[in-house]
């Protein structure tokens, strides 16, 4: 008799993460997960006993990805790299922002997925024991940040459709109004 296969965590997590990837995560189901991981459902349920908690590991990958692809990019980019969106002079938000979008574009699916969001996960802006300077440009960031991700929300949705050149000026204007508050 052939050794069983041991299905580990990782092996869930990642081919849950390429189903997203490519059909988004109400595609992912325990079956059609068995199927492409070749086993039962009982390996998947034995490290995961619901799907709203591989919906939670899902959401911490994709979030890591984005951080990662845009981090990767922004550095890229600063190196004279393949970074498109990169200008010299511009604001860092700016580059931020242009990267953000492409990607919610291009992976629309996990873009969706952390747009659900999971409860207690946000991000949090600390100002306490900050000088005023920092506190100014995290506020200024954060405005940023969710103008940024209303335009990309609305991209992935198709709700809006914007050439590269109204999403740069959308994002200057905002960044100017943001700044003269």
């Amino acid at each position: 008799m052939p050794p069983k296969v041991r299905i580990a965590k990782d092996m869930i997590l990642d081919k849950a993460f390429s189903m997203t990837r490519e059909n988004g995560f109400d595609s992912v189901t325990a079956r059609g997960l068995a199927d492409v991981l070749g086993c039962s459902t009982q390996p998947i349920f034995r490290v995961y006993e619901t799907m709203e908690m591989l919906r939670q590991d899902l959401c911490g990958k994709a979030q890591e990805f984005f951080a990662s692809y845009i981090s990767e990019y922004l550095s890229d980019s600063a190196k004279g790299g393949a970074g498109k969106s990169k200008t010299e002079g511009e604001p860092k938000f700016l580059n931020m922002g242009i990267t953000y979008i492409e990607l919610a574009k291009r992976e629309t699916h996990l873009f969706n997925l952390l747009c659900t969001g999971i409860p207690g996960t946000a991000e949090t802006v600390e100002t306490d024991s900050k000088s005023n300077l920092q506190v100014k440009e995290n506020e200024l960031l954060l405005m940023a940040r969710i103008f940024s991700h209303g335009i990309a929300s609305m991209i992935a949705n198709r709700s809006i459709h914007l050439s590269d050149e109204e999403i740069r000026e959308l994002l200057m204007k905002a960044y100017k109004a943001f700044e003269n508050e």
